[in-house]
């Protein structure tokens, strides 16, 4: 799970940018990046 900090900073990454380039600038998943890349809600815990 991946908290809101994380979640602003993929939708702010998201332009011009793979899936695999983000999650090791995150230092996460890149599955993780793939499932909240295109979620328009922040993660709700």
């Amino acid at each position: 799970m991946i908290d809101k900090k994380e979640w602003v900073m993929i939708k702010a990454l998201k332009q011009g940018m793979t899936y695999t380039v983000i999650a090791e600038y995150l230092g996460i998943d890149r599955k993780t990046v793939s499932k909240y890349k295109n979620n328009f809600e922040s993660p709700k815990y």
